[in-house]
């Protein structure tokens, strides 16, 4: 059976899967360094003005690795 997924929260975390932490992220902010609390496979969606990029988490729960979406255009 499947987990629910919770939505919404005042940090910018779109939705999180219970027990692994965020899955979609959304901010004006580029993800940086191997932070925790990122679910293997989290989406952080980048909205700046200059720097809108798709990014994943390749890494793992414990030690997040942004890596862009595809090929998009350089900043």
């Amino acid at each position: 059976m499947s987990k629910p997924v919770n939505l919404h929260s005042a940090d910018e975390t779109i939705a999180t899967r219970p027990g692994r932490g965020a899955l979609i992220v959304s901010s004006d902010t580029v993800p940086s360094g191997s932070p925790s609390g990122y679910s293997m496979g989290c989406l952080y969606i980048c909205t700046s003005d200059t720097k809108e990029k798709l990014y994943i988490n390749t890494g793992t729960d414990a030690a997040a690795t942004w890596t862009v979406v595809g090929t998009q255009l350089a900043d």
